[in-house]
């Protein structure tokens, strides 16, 4: 209901052209090979792979996008991710739809437009040295993220298009960066961090 709804949105306004809509990655990335839209709408918290790796496969893939990041997501994770990852913009779901027209007009518009959710939380982020982000690379903070949603290292591998072992690497990686343990100590960790509670 929600992407139709912004379907509508995009339909009824004249300086956009919907190209697709889909509802997970793997199906997105097709897409964009295909279509090679200017402007895409993506929601972070997609079902297999989430919009963040999404966004890292699609960088490799696609010379001319930018993205504008329409998410629940606010954990500082995901919004690391969002900065890392040059996102043009970043606008909650719980905000006016006015907020988003104006960030879509923005991003098309070669600018960047990002909530001061984001913004605030980028300052917090900047003056922490023990964020999570100054910690894991991007990858690492992913499979922990996924980690936390109780996926085995298979799944993992499967979602990330990358080997059982490559997945048991970086979970090792992790691991000695936090100073865990062993597996059940990363678990525990993701799933009782702030940072993935999302």
């Amino acid at each position: 209901m929600f992407r139709d709804l912004l379907v509508r949105l995009v339909e009824g306004d004249d300086r956009f052209e919907c190209v697709g809509a889909v509802d997970n990655a793997e199906m997105g990335l097709e897409l964009c090979l295909r279509r090679h839209p200017r402007l895409i709408l993506l929601d972070l918290n997609l079902p297999g792979m989430s919009g963040l790796a999404f966004s890292e496969q699609l960088r490799h893939d696609v010379a001319k996008h930018r993205i504008l990041a329409l998410t629940s997501c606010k954990d500082e994770a995901s919004i690391t991710g969002v900065l890392e990852l040059g996102f043009a913009g970043y606008v909650e779901k719980d905000q006016p739809i006015t907020v988003l027209e104006e960030a879509m007009v923005a991003v098309a518009e070669g600018r960047t437009f990002f909530s001061s959710t984001l913004s605030a939380a980028r300052r917090r982020i900047a003056s922490n040295p023990t964020a999570i982000g100054k910690i894991l690379s991007l990858r690492e903070r992913e499979i922990l993220r996924l980690v936390a949603k109780g996926r085995t290292s298979a799944e993992i591998a499967r979602g990330l298009k990358i080997s059982v072992r490559t997945v048991g690497n970086h979970r090792y990686n992790i691991m000695k960066k936090l100073d865990l343990k062993n597996a059940a100590e990363v678990v525990a960790f993701a799933l009782n961090s702030d940072h993935y509670s999302s």
